[in-house]
């Protein structure tokens, strides 16, 4: 009976693309059975947290808080200058120093980048 491992990434292509060989069955996993599992960031970040997963994507900021529990693997980073999020205002005005903005979760790297850049935004978490 071949060993059971659960993968969880994200639905974006990047991650899909990561796995594709293994879910197709196109790669010998050498007596292992993937379950692939397909879930947004944030909850992937969440499942992290609890140990869920033998396999996880999550976002970058996640990894000193479950860095007992997994390692890091040698490819599937997708991160870059110009990817993600943006912060949009109007043109003629200027931020409250409190000001209050709706990010996609506690956990993501958005998030932490955010709250590194504005400490005193008041992050509403979608």
């Amino acid at each position: 009976m071949p060993n059971p491992i659960k993968l969880a990434h994200s639905p974006d292509a990047d991650d899909i693309f990561m796995y594709f060989a293994i879910k197709f069955g196109w790669v010998d996993t050498k007596g292992y059975a993937f379950t692939n599992i397909g879930l947004d960031i944030e909850t992937l970040n969440v499942e992290a947290l609890k140990g869920t997963y033998d396999v996880s994507a999550i976002s970058f900021g996640m990894y000193p808080l479950i860095k007992d529990e997994y390692a890091l693997l040698r490819t599937a980073v997708s991160f870059g200058e110009g990817y993600g999020p943006k912060l949009i205002r109007r043109k003629d005005k200027n931020l409250k120093r409190n000001f209050k903005v709706a990010l996609s979760g506690k956990y993501t790297t958005n998030a932490m980048l955010f709250r590194l850049y504005y400490p005193d935004a008041r992050p509403i978490y979608m």
